[in-house]
Protein backbone atom coordinates (compact mmCIF):
# COMPACT_ATOMS: atom_id res chain seq x y z
CA UNK A 1 0.00 0.00 0.00
CA UNK A 2 2.79 2.43 0.95
CA UNK A 3 4.76 1.70 -2.25
CA UNK A 4 1.59 2.22 -4.31
CA UNK A 5 0.98 5.63 -2.71
CA UNK A 6 4.60 6.63 -3.34
CA UNK A 7 4.33 5.72 -7.03
CA UNK A 8 1.08 7.68 -7.40
CA UNK A 9 2.60 10.62 -5.53
CA UNK A 10 5.54 11.08 -7.89
CA UNK A 11 3.75 10.10 -11.10
CA UNK A 12 0.92 12.61 -10.69
CA UNK A 13 2.78 15.15 -8.54
CA UNK A 14 0.35 15.03 -5.64
CA UNK A 15 1.38 14.93 -1.99
CA UNK A 16 -0.56 11.78 -1.34
CA UNK A 17 -0.39 10.06 2.05
CA UNK A 18 -2.74 7.84 4.00
CA UNK A 19 -4.53 10.67 5.80
CA UNK A 20 -5.01 12.71 2.61
CA UNK A 21 -6.41 9.64 0.89
CA UNK A 22 -8.90 9.04 3.74
CA UNK A 23 -10.01 12.68 3.65
CA UNK A 24 -10.39 12.55 -0.11
CA UNK A 25 -12.53 9.40 -0.04
CA UNK A 26 -14.84 10.37 2.82
CA UNK A 27 -15.28 14.03 1.93
CA UNK A 28 -15.13 13.84 -1.87
CA UNK A 29 -18.50 15.62 -2.44
CA UNK A 30 -17.39 18.45 -0.17
CA UNK A 31 -14.09 18.87 -2.00
CA UNK A 32 -15.87 18.86 -5.37
CA UNK A 33 -18.34 21.49 -4.16
CA UNK A 34 -15.56 23.63 -2.69
CA UNK A 35 -13.49 23.37 -5.89
CA UNK A 36 -16.41 24.43 -8.10
CA UNK A 37 -17.34 27.38 -5.86
CA UNK A 38 -13.75 28.62 -5.72
CA UNK A 39 -13.38 28.24 -9.48
CA UNK A 40 -16.49 30.36 -10.06
CA UNK A 41 -14.92 32.98 -7.81
CA UNK A 42 -11.66 32.68 -9.82
CA UNK A 43 -9.76 31.44 -6.78
CA UNK A 44 -7.25 28.78 -7.76
CA UNK A 45 -4.68 26.56 -6.04
CA UNK A 46 -1.11 26.58 -7.32
CA UNK A 47 -0.02 22.94 -7.37
CA UNK A 48 3.52 23.33 -6.05
CA UNK A 49 4.75 19.78 -5.47
CA UNK A 50 8.42 20.27 -4.55
CA UNK A 51 7.79 22.65 -1.63
CA UNK A 52 11.01 21.50 0.04
CA UNK A 53 13.19 22.46 -2.96
CA UNK A 54 14.29 26.10 -3.13
CA UNK A 55 14.56 26.09 -6.93
CA UNK A 56 10.93 25.05 -7.38
CA UNK A 57 9.73 27.29 -4.54
CA UNK A 58 11.27 30.32 -6.26
CA UNK A 59 11.15 29.40 -9.93
CA UNK A 60 7.68 27.98 -10.51
CA UNK A 61 5.73 30.91 -8.99
CA UNK A 62 8.10 33.29 -10.79
CA UNK A 63 7.37 31.82 -14.22
CA UNK A 64 3.65 31.78 -13.50
CA UNK A 65 3.76 35.49 -12.73
CA UNK A 66 5.76 36.14 -15.90
CA UNK A 67 3.12 34.36 -17.96
CA UNK A 68 0.44 36.38 -16.23
CA UNK A 69 1.99 39.65 -17.40
CA UNK A 70 0.75 38.92 -20.94
CA UNK A 71 -2.11 36.53 -20.18
CA UNK A 72 -5.84 37.04 -20.53
CA UNK A 73 -6.48 34.58 -17.69
CA UNK A 74 -6.89 36.62 -14.56
CA UNK A 75 -7.42 35.31 -11.05
CA UNK A 76 -9.02 36.85 -7.99
CA UNK A 77 -6.55 34.94 -5.85
CA UNK A 78 -4.00 32.14 -6.21
CA UNK A 79 -3.40 29.98 -3.13
CA UNK A 80 -0.20 28.07 -2.42
CA UNK A 81 -0.12 25.48 0.36
CA UNK A 82 3.29 25.69 2.00
CA UNK A 83 3.30 23.81 5.32
CA UNK A 84 5.86 25.17 7.78
CA UNK A 85 7.26 21.72 8.41
CA UNK A 86 8.19 21.22 4.74
CA UNK A 87 8.88 24.54 3.05
CA UNK A 88 12.43 24.99 1.73
CA UNK A 89 12.90 28.57 2.95
CA UNK A 90 10.37 30.15 5.29
CA UNK A 91 11.92 33.63 4.99
CA UNK A 92 11.28 33.68 1.25
CA UNK A 93 7.54 33.50 1.90
CA UNK A 94 7.52 37.24 2.65
CA UNK A 95 8.20 37.81 -1.06
CA UNK A 96 5.63 35.27 -2.26
CA UNK A 97 2.93 36.85 -0.10
CA UNK A 98 3.00 39.94 -2.32
CA UNK A 99 1.43 37.98 -5.18
CA UNK A 100 -0.10 34.84 -3.65
CA UNK A 101 -2.27 33.78 -0.74
CA UNK A 102 0.09 31.62 1.31
CA UNK A 103 -1.18 29.04 3.80
CA UNK A 104 1.51 27.67 6.13
CA UNK A 105 -0.49 26.07 8.94
CA UNK A 106 0.32 22.35 8.78
CA UNK A 107 -3.19 21.22 9.72
CA UNK A 108 -5.00 23.53 7.28
CA UNK A 109 -2.59 22.48 4.50
CA UNK A 110 -3.35 18.83 5.27
CA UNK A 111 -7.13 19.43 5.17
CA UNK A 112 -6.98 21.37 1.89
CA UNK A 113 -4.45 19.15 0.11
CA UNK A 114 -7.03 16.68 -1.33
CA UNK A 115 -8.68 19.44 -3.37
CA UNK A 116 -5.57 19.43 -5.56
CA UNK A 117 -6.31 15.83 -6.58
CA UNK A 118 -9.43 16.92 -8.48
CA UNK A 119 -7.88 19.34 -10.95
CA UNK A 120 -10.97 21.57 -10.83
CA UNK A 121 -9.38 24.86 -9.87
CA UNK A 122 -5.70 23.97 -10.15
CA UNK A 123 -2.73 25.72 -11.76
CA UNK A 124 -0.17 23.05 -12.69
CA UNK A 125 3.41 24.39 -12.90
CA UNK A 126 5.01 21.18 -14.20
CA UNK A 127 5.59 22.74 -17.63
CA UNK A 128 8.13 25.17 -16.17
CA UNK A 129 10.70 22.64 -14.96
CA UNK A 130 9.45 19.09 -14.43
CA UNK A 131 8.29 18.47 -18.00
CA UNK A 132 11.73 19.41 -19.34
CA UNK A 133 13.50 16.72 -17.30
CA UNK A 134 12.77 14.01 -19.84
CA UNK A 135 14.81 11.74 -22.11
CA UNK A 136 12.50 11.59 -25.13
CA UNK A 137 13.80 14.24 -27.59
CA UNK A 138 10.54 14.51 -29.53
CA UNK A 139 8.45 15.05 -26.41
CA UNK A 140 11.12 17.45 -25.18
CA UNK A 141 10.67 19.61 -28.29
CA UNK A 142 6.91 19.62 -27.81
CA UNK A 143 7.27 20.64 -24.18
CA UNK A 144 9.68 23.48 -24.97
CA UNK A 145 7.17 24.77 -27.50
CA UNK A 146 4.42 24.68 -24.87
CA UNK A 147 6.59 26.77 -22.58
CA UNK A 148 9.51 28.60 -24.20
CA UNK A 149 11.71 29.67 -21.31
CA UNK A 150 13.94 31.92 -23.41
CA UNK A 151 11.04 33.81 -24.98
CA UNK A 152 9.29 34.37 -21.65
CA UNK A 153 12.49 35.73 -20.12
CA UNK A 154 13.31 37.89 -23.14
CA UNK A 155 9.84 39.43 -22.90
CA UNK A 156 9.78 39.98 -19.14
CA UNK A 157 13.25 40.01 -17.51
CA UNK A 158 14.30 41.86 -15.32
CA UNK A 159 10.74 42.54 -14.24
CA UNK A 160 9.61 40.62 -11.13
CA UNK A 161 13.14 40.38 -9.75
CA UNK A 162 13.98 41.22 -6.15
CA UNK A 163 16.37 43.40 -4.15
CA UNK A 164 17.17 43.49 -0.46
CA UNK A 165 15.62 46.30 1.54
CA UNK A 166 17.92 48.88 3.12
CA UNK A 167 17.43 47.19 6.48
CA UNK A 168 18.27 43.78 4.97
CA UNK A 169 21.40 45.23 3.36
CA UNK A 170 22.51 46.48 6.78
CA UNK A 171 21.83 43.06 8.31
CA UNK A 172 23.86 41.45 5.54
CA UNK A 173 26.81 43.76 6.24
CA UNK A 174 26.66 42.86 9.92
CA UNK A 175 26.60 39.18 9.02
CA UNK A 176 29.69 39.60 6.82
CA UNK A 177 31.45 41.25 9.77
CA UNK A 178 30.69 38.21 11.91
CA UNK A 179 32.41 36.11 9.24
CA UNK A 180 35.45 38.46 9.45
CA UNK A 181 35.12 39.19 5.74
CA UNK A 182 34.33 42.91 5.84
CA UNK A 183 37.80 43.93 4.59
CA UNK A 184 37.02 42.56 1.11
CA UNK A 185 35.29 44.32 -1.80
CA UNK A 186 32.24 42.12 -1.58
CA UNK A 187 31.64 38.37 -1.57
CA UNK A 188 31.23 35.59 -4.11
CA UNK A 189 28.97 32.62 -3.45
CA UNK A 190 30.30 29.13 -4.13
CA UNK A 191 27.94 26.18 -4.22
CA UNK A 192 27.98 22.57 -5.35
CA UNK A 193 25.46 19.82 -4.89
CA UNK A 194 26.51 17.71 -1.93
CA UNK A 195 25.81 13.99 -2.06
CA UNK A 196 24.64 14.06 1.56
CA UNK A 197 22.08 16.84 1.09
CA UNK A 198 19.11 14.62 0.26
CA UNK A 199 19.61 10.87 0.05
CA UNK A 200 23.34 9.99 0.26
CA UNK A 201 23.13 8.56 -3.27
CA UNK A 202 25.73 9.87 -5.68
CA UNK A 203 24.04 11.52 -8.65
CA UNK A 204 25.31 13.03 -11.92
CA UNK A 205 24.80 16.57 -10.60
CA UNK A 206 26.79 16.02 -7.39
CA UNK A 207 30.35 17.33 -6.95
CA UNK A 208 32.88 15.00 -5.35
CA UNK A 209 36.26 16.72 -5.83
CA UNK A 210 36.11 19.96 -3.82
CA UNK A 211 39.89 20.42 -4.11
CA UNK A 212 39.44 21.42 -7.74
CA UNK A 213 37.95 24.73 -6.55
CA UNK A 214 40.92 25.79 -4.43
CA UNK A 215 42.85 27.66 -7.13
CA UNK A 216 39.74 29.56 -8.15
CA UNK A 217 39.03 30.52 -4.55
CA UNK A 218 42.58 31.81 -4.13
CA UNK A 219 42.32 33.76 -7.39
CA UNK A 220 39.11 35.49 -6.29
CA UNK A 221 40.55 36.39 -2.89
CA UNK A 222 44.08 37.39 -3.91
CA UNK A 223 43.49 38.89 -7.36
CA UNK A 224 39.96 40.29 -7.12
CA UNK A 225 39.79 41.00 -3.38
CA UNK A 226 36.52 39.11 -3.12
CA UNK A 227 35.67 37.00 -0.11
CA UNK A 228 34.28 33.56 -0.96
CA UNK A 229 31.35 32.05 0.93
CA UNK A 230 30.65 28.36 0.46
CA UNK A 231 26.88 27.88 0.55
CA UNK A 232 24.85 24.76 1.31
CA UNK A 233 22.27 23.22 3.60
CA UNK A 234 21.90 19.92 5.39
CA UNK A 235 23.11 18.55 8.71
CA UNK A 236 25.82 16.27 7.33
CA UNK A 237 27.54 18.47 4.77
CA UNK A 238 31.28 17.76 4.77
CA UNK A 239 33.57 20.72 5.60
CA UNK A 240 35.55 22.25 2.77
CA UNK A 241 38.86 20.31 2.63
CA UNK A 242 41.17 23.31 3.06
CA UNK A 243 41.10 26.36 5.29
CA UNK A 244 41.83 29.53 3.30
CA UNK A 245 41.87 33.08 4.61
CA UNK A 246 38.99 34.86 2.91
CA UNK A 247 36.90 31.70 2.54
CA UNK A 248 33.99 31.15 4.94
CA UNK A 249 32.39 27.71 5.05
CA UNK A 250 28.84 28.87 5.74
CA UNK A 251 27.46 25.44 4.79
CA UNK A 252 28.97 23.89 7.92
CA UNK A 253 28.65 26.91 10.22
CA UNK A 254 26.31 27.78 13.07
CA UNK A 255 25.03 30.76 11.06
CA UNK A 256 22.95 28.71 8.59
CA UNK A 257 19.36 29.89 8.46
CA UNK A 258 16.63 30.63 5.93
CA UNK A 259 17.01 34.36 6.48
CA UNK A 260 20.80 34.37 6.22
CA UNK A 261 20.59 32.44 2.96
CA UNK A 262 18.54 35.29 1.50
CA UNK A 263 20.77 38.00 2.94
CA UNK A 264 23.93 36.42 1.52
CA UNK A 265 22.43 35.78 -1.91
CA UNK A 266 20.86 39.21 -2.22
CA UNK A 267 24.11 41.03 -1.42
CA UNK A 268 26.56 38.88 -3.41
CA UNK A 269 28.68 39.95 -6.39
CA UNK A 270 28.74 36.62 -8.21
CA UNK A 271 27.42 33.06 -7.96
CA UNK A 272 29.60 30.09 -8.94
CA UNK A 273 27.52 26.96 -8.78
CA UNK A 274 26.04 24.01 -10.57
CA UNK A 275 22.62 22.71 -11.54
CA UNK A 276 20.89 23.30 -8.22
CA UNK A 277 18.00 25.25 -6.77
CA UNK A 278 20.17 27.92 -5.15
CA UNK A 279 20.96 29.27 -8.63
CA UNK A 280 17.25 30.08 -9.10
CA UNK A 281 17.29 32.17 -5.93
CA UNK A 282 20.33 34.02 -7.31
CA UNK A 283 18.46 34.58 -10.58
CA UNK A 284 15.56 36.11 -8.65
CA UNK A 285 17.99 38.62 -7.10
CA UNK A 286 19.76 39.34 -10.46
CA UNK A 287 23.09 37.92 -9.30
CA UNK A 288 25.50 37.15 -12.19
CA UNK A 289 25.84 33.36 -12.33
CA UNK A 290 28.30 30.93 -13.87
CA UNK A 291 27.98 27.17 -13.65
CA UNK A 292 30.70 24.54 -13.42
CA UNK A 293 30.47 20.75 -13.21
CA UNK A 294 27.16 21.15 -14.99
CA UNK A 295 24.90 18.17 -15.70
CA UNK A 296 23.02 16.91 -17.59
CA UNK A 297 25.07 17.79 -20.63
CA UNK A 298 22.29 19.16 -22.83
CA UNK A 299 20.40 21.15 -20.22
CA UNK A 300 22.08 24.52 -20.46
CA UNK A 301 21.18 27.05 -17.73
CA UNK A 302 18.21 29.23 -18.71
CA UNK A 303 19.21 32.04 -16.32
CA UNK A 304 19.79 35.32 -18.19
CA UNK A 305 23.44 36.31 -18.73
CA UNK A 306 24.69 33.01 -17.32
CA UNK A 307 27.35 30.72 -18.81
CA UNK A 308 28.25 27.12 -18.06
CA UNK A 309 31.01 24.52 -18.26
CA UNK A 310 29.54 20.99 -18.44
CA UNK A 311 30.97 17.73 -17.20
CA UNK A 312 32.25 15.30 -19.82
CA UNK A 313 31.98 11.52 -19.89
CA UNK A 314 33.87 8.33 -20.70
CA UNK A 315 32.51 5.04 -21.96
CA UNK A 316 33.53 2.44 -19.36
CA UNK A 317 33.63 -0.30 -21.98
CA UNK A 318 36.32 1.25 -24.18
CA UNK A 319 37.65 4.06 -21.91
CA UNK A 320 36.93 6.57 -24.66
CA UNK A 321 35.77 10.13 -23.96
CA UNK A 322 32.38 10.71 -25.53
CA UNK A 323 31.96 13.26 -28.30
CA UNK A 324 28.94 15.59 -28.32
CA UNK A 325 27.19 13.39 -30.88
CA UNK A 326 27.84 10.29 -28.79
CA UNK A 327 26.42 12.00 -25.71
CA UNK A 328 23.32 13.03 -27.68
CA UNK A 329 22.78 9.43 -28.76
CA UNK A 330 23.24 8.07 -25.25
CA UNK A 331 20.70 7.83 -22.39
CA UNK A 332 22.59 10.47 -20.37
CA UNK A 333 22.04 13.41 -22.76
CA UNK A 334 19.24 15.01 -20.75
CA UNK A 335 19.08 12.66 -17.77
CA UNK A 336 19.66 13.20 -14.05
CA UNK A 337 18.86 9.55 -13.26
CA UNK A 338 22.02 7.83 -11.99
CA UNK A 339 20.86 4.51 -13.48
CA UNK A 340 21.35 5.93 -16.98
CA UNK A 341 25.03 6.52 -16.19
CA UNK A 342 25.93 2.90 -15.38
CA UNK A 343 28.07 2.49 -18.49
CA UNK A 344 29.66 5.93 -18.27
CA UNK A 345 32.31 7.51 -16.07
CA UNK A 346 31.50 11.07 -15.02
CA UNK A 347 34.50 13.38 -15.42
CA UNK A 348 34.30 16.45 -13.21
CA UNK A 349 35.83 19.75 -14.25
CA UNK A 350 39.52 20.08 -13.47
CA UNK A 351 41.05 22.88 -11.43
CA UNK A 352 42.26 24.40 -14.71
CA UNK A 353 38.74 24.20 -16.20
CA UNK A 354 37.12 25.98 -13.28
CA UNK A 355 39.76 28.70 -12.91
CA UNK A 356 39.91 29.63 -16.59
CA UNK A 357 36.15 29.58 -16.97
CA UNK A 358 35.61 31.83 -13.95
CA UNK A 359 38.21 34.25 -15.33
CA UNK A 360 36.35 34.18 -18.65
CA UNK A 361 33.02 34.86 -17.00
CA UNK A 362 34.28 37.77 -14.91
CA UNK A 363 35.65 39.35 -18.10
CA UNK A 364 32.26 38.80 -19.74
CA UNK A 365 30.25 40.57 -17.05
CA UNK A 366 32.80 43.40 -17.05
CA UNK A 367 32.41 43.80 -20.81
CA UNK A 368 36.03 42.84 -21.56
CA UNK A 369 35.56 39.47 -23.26
CA UNK A 370 35.10 38.73 -26.93
CA UNK A 371 35.15 35.42 -28.80
CA UNK A 372 37.63 34.72 -31.54
CA UNK A 373 36.39 33.84 -35.03
CA UNK A 374 37.53 30.23 -34.46
CA UNK A 375 35.50 29.96 -31.24
CA UNK A 376 32.39 31.41 -32.90
CA UNK A 377 32.63 28.76 -35.63
CA UNK A 378 33.03 26.04 -33.02
CA UNK A 379 30.11 27.42 -31.02
CA UNK A 380 27.83 27.34 -34.06
CA UNK A 381 28.85 23.74 -34.69
CA UNK A 382 28.15 22.86 -31.06
CA UNK A 383 24.62 24.27 -31.16
CA UNK A 384 23.86 22.76 -34.54
CA UNK A 385 24.51 19.37 -32.94
CA UNK A 386 22.36 20.11 -29.89
CA UNK A 387 19.49 21.48 -31.94
CA UNK A 388 18.93 18.03 -33.43
CA UNK A 389 17.66 16.63 -30.14
CA UNK A 390 17.82 18.80 -27.00
CA UNK A 391 18.10 22.56 -27.36
CA UNK A 392 17.17 25.01 -24.61
CA UNK A 393 17.64 27.90 -27.04
CA UNK A 394 20.58 29.27 -25.03
CA UNK A 395 24.02 29.88 -26.55
CA UNK A 396 25.81 30.19 -23.22
CA UNK A 397 28.43 27.46 -23.37
CA UNK A 398 31.88 28.48 -22.06
CA UNK A 399 34.33 29.58 -24.74
CA UNK A 400 37.12 27.93 -22.78
CA UNK A 401 35.19 24.66 -22.95
CA UNK A 402 34.88 25.04 -26.73
CA UNK A 403 38.61 25.75 -26.98
CA UNK A 404 39.78 22.90 -24.75
CA UNK A 405 37.37 20.24 -25.99
CA UNK A 406 36.95 21.26 -29.64
CA UNK A 407 37.97 17.73 -30.72
CA UNK A 408 34.83 16.39 -28.99
CA UNK A 409 32.48 18.71 -30.85
CA UNK A 410 31.62 16.36 -33.65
Amino acid sequence: MINFLIKIKYKYRINLDFYSLVLFIFFLPLYIFLGIILKLLKIYFFKLFWVNAIGHLVGEPDFFLREQLNSKNKYLAVIILLPKSEVANSYYLKYLKKDFKIITNNLICKLLAPIKFLNINIINPDKYFTNLNIKDPEQFKKNTNIFNISKVLNDTYPKLTLSLSENEKLQSKNLIKKFNLDKYDGHVLLHFRDVQYRDDKIGPRDTMNLNSYIETIKYLIENKNYAVIRMGRGNNVAPFPKKIEGLFDYATSQFKSDKNDILLVGSSKLFIGTNSGLSVLCYKFKIPSCFVNYAPFCKSPWIPNSFYFPKIYKNKNNNKTLSVSEILNSPIANSIDIKDYDEFEILENSSDDILNFVKEYIERINGKFSDSREILITKNKFYELLSKKFNYRNSNISSYFLHKYQDLIC
